[in-house]
């Protein structure tokens, strides 16, 4: 019985790697960059950057204001900027930017970049999203949404500094790549 769930899990890593290596083989020969396998759908995404500080969603994402009442970002891709010491603003196209509440990151991330870096990655449960900002000198915001609207009152639980690390040397690597 151990040996027959050893090797599906033999198989499925086999697999796993076979999918990664042709997705790579592909994206060189067609001359773009391959998206970047994630495990299930998330809708954070890493397949499209058009720059190191906008982030795409795919959804609406409630987050909190300063003033700490609810705001309802719209899907779509946004420019991210920080507005002072605890606020993301959000820029959609031309349209008013909306500012967010954020958290200064317990963590400091040294990626290779030469300009602030914002990404979209998913939580640790399927209803949360988070966007965090990152300066040059590793220094980070982040904020903290809910597709369901339904916000801890608790103190702010950051991305796991593991997890935010791939993303963040992720989009700095894809940023930084030639148009």
């Amino acid at each position: 019985m151990l040996t027959k769930t050893i090797r599906i899990l033999f198989l499925l890593l086999f697999l796993q790697g076979f999918i990664t290596a042709s997705a790579m083989a592909e994206a060189t020969q067609s001359n773009t960059t391959p998206a970047i396998p994630s495990g299930p759908k998330t809708d954070a995404t890493l397949e499209s950057f058009d720059g190191a500080t906008t982030v795409e969603l795919d959804r609406a994402v409630h987050f909190t204001t300063p003033e700490d009442t609810d705001v309802v970002v719209p899907a779509g891709t946004y420019e991210v900027q920080s507005t002072g010491t605890g606020t993301l603003q959000l820029t959609l196209g031309g349209e008013s930017p909306l500012v967010i509440a954020a958290g200064q990151s317990p963590h400091t991330y040294q990626v290779e970049q030469t300009q602030p870096i914002a990404v979209a990655l998913p939580g640790e449960d399927e209803d949360s999203l988070h966007i965090l900002f990152t300066q040059v000198g590793g220094e980070s915001l982040e904020a903290t949404g809910s597709y369901s609207g339904i916000q801890s009152r608790g103190p702010n639980i950051f991305v796991s500094p593991s997890r935010a690390h791939v993303w963040l040397q992720s989009k700095a690597y894809t940023s930084s790549l030639p148009s």
